[in-house]
């Protein structure tokens, strides 16, 4: 059996696993950058022989990504608060995306002991991807590129890495971290809601 064969059925055996994880039905698993649309998950990776590092990896792209559809991160209700707010723009996606992404992990945890090394795979991959020196921005979108992924870690408990230092002293010094503080509350909550991370988006980007 040759590799693409072996490849297609890794993604059937996911794409079954994902639609239990997520309830689901119509729910596809393919092999691509991650992310998700709300009805296909793309994971990269996917092929034979994984070590243990890129399974734990892998598992934690399929976590995160399958998370977005099983809690809500496409509802309605949340996607006319993006819609409506005055300062609509494709960098407040960024921030929603940005805040949801906080949202999930932390349901995820909360429900499913089981994600939290496959979760926090993705963060030291993403340091071992960014290294560990300080970057300065070369340009206005890089430098919020850095204060979308320093929003990410600011919630986390523990330091931000070095690659997020920049980004999180602009957050710090226009006053985001206060708004991230009061975002912290909400998820608090036993079971918060897309709701929250959009107003939470809205409120954080026109800081911004």
């Amino acid at each position: 059996m040759n590799n693409n064969r072996k490849n297609h059925i890794t993604s059937s055996i996911l794409t079954t696993a994902a639609r239990m994880f997520t309830g689901e039905d119509g729910v596809q698993v393919e092999c691509g950058e991650p992310r998700t649309d709300g009805h296909t998950v793309w994971i990269p990776g996917i092929k034979q022989d994984l070590t243990i590092t890129e399974a734990t990896l892998l598992r934690g792209y399929f976590a995160h990504e399958s998370g977005h559809i099983k809690y809500n991160s496409f509802c309605q209700h949340a996607k006319k608060i993006i819609q409506q707010s005055e300062v609509h723009s494709d960098y407040l996606h960024e921030v929603f995306n940005g805040t949801e992404d906080v949202r999930i992990e932390r349901l995820l945890k909360r429900h499913n002991p089981g994600c939290v090394e496959t979760l926090n795979a993705i963060k030291t991959e993403a340091v071992r991807a960014h290294g560990d020196t300080p970057k300065k921005p070369s340009s206005p979108s890089e430098l919020w590129g850095m204060m979308v992924h320093a929003i990410i870690w600011y919630m986390e408990p523990c330091e931000p890495p070095s690659y997020c230092r920049v980004g999180t002293e602009m957050l710090r010094k226009i006053g985001v971290d206060k708004a991230l503080d009061r975002y912290e509350v909400e998820l608090g909550k036993p079971d918060p809601d897309t709701l929250d991370s959009a107003t939470a988006a809205v409120e954080i980007h026109k800081m911004i």
